[in-house]
C-alpha cells in the first residue's frame, strides 16, 4: 500500500527503490519521499514520465525546470498551472510557446495560462478552440476579429459569437452561422465564463495535504 510511506521511517522513504514502487501504485507517493527525492531531477523525470501529476509533489525548485515542465505537460496539460508567474524562468515557460503548445494539446483551458502574448498566436488558438469552442474567451483581442477562429468556434457553438470582436458581430456570415448552431437561444442568457486558475490545479487531481 503506498500510503504507508507516509508514515514510513526516514531511511525508507528515501529509499528510491521502495518510492518507485510506490509511484507505481500512485502518484501522490511523491510528497511521502524525502526531500532529496523530490529535489532529485532524474527521479522527478521519471515519476512525471509515469504520471505527469507527480509534478504536483516535486520540489519546487524543478517546477522552473524546462525539461521536467515539458515532461509533466505531456503527462498532465495543468501542470503549466504549477509553473509559477512570479519568478522570471517562471514566465519564460509560460511564454515559452512549445511549452505551452504542449500543454494545450492535453487541456484547451491552459491556454489561459499562457503569457498574454501567446494569446495573439493563431496556432494555438485553434488547437484549444479545436477541443472546445469556449476557449474563444481566452483569446486575445486581435484574434476575437479573425474570421477562421471565429468560425472554427462557431462550428461547435453559436453562443461563440458572444465573445466576438465588436465589428465582427454584425458580420453577416458569422451571425448566420451563430444562428445555426442555437445563438438565437441563448443571446439573452447569462454569459458564462470558465475560469482557470494557475495556482492549483484542478481539486480532483491534486495531491491531499500532507
Amino acid at each position: 500500500d503506498w500510503s504507508r510511506l507516509q508514515r514510513a521511517p526516514p531511511q525508507m522513504q528515501a529509499d528510491r527503490r521502495l518510492v518507485w514502487e510506490a509511484l507505481q501504485q500512485d502518484y501522490q507517493a511523491l510528497q511521502y519521499a524525502a526531500e532529496e527525492l523530490r529535489a532529485d531531477r532524474d527521479f522527478v523525470l521519471k515519476a512525471v514520465a509515469l504520471d505527469g501529476r507527480a509534478f504536483s509533489c516535486c520540489a519546487e525548485e524543478l517546477r522552473n525546470d524546462r525539461e521536467v515542465v515539458l515532461q509533466a505537460i505531456r503527462g498532465w496539460g495543468m501542470a503549466l498551472g504549477l509553473v509559477s508567474p512570479a519568478s522570471a524562468a517562471g514566465r519564460r515557460l509560460r511564454a515559452d510557446k512549445e511549452v505551452v503548445l504542449e500543454a494545450v494539446r492535453r487541456d484547451w483551458r491552459t491556454l489561459d495560462l499562457a503569457d498574454e502574448a501567446l494569446r495573439s498566436d493563431k496556432e494555438l488558438a485553434l488547437e484549444a478552440i479545436a477541443q472546445s469552442w469556449e476557449a474563444i474567451q481566452f483569446v486575445s483581442e486581435e484574434l476575437r476579429t479573425d474570421r477562421e477562429v471565429l468560425l472554427a468556434a462557431l462550428e461547435q457553438n453559436g453562443e461563440a459569437l458572444r465573445y466576438a470582436g465588436e465589428a465582427m458581430k454584425a458580420d453577416p456570415e458569422l451571425v448566420a452561422k451563430a444562428e445555426a448552431r442555437g445563438w438565437g437561444f441563448v443571446a439573452e442568457g447569462q454569459e458564462r465564463i470558465i475560469q482557470c486558475q494557475a495556482s492549483r490545479p484542478p481539486n480532483d487531481i491534486s495531491p491531499p495535504s500532507s
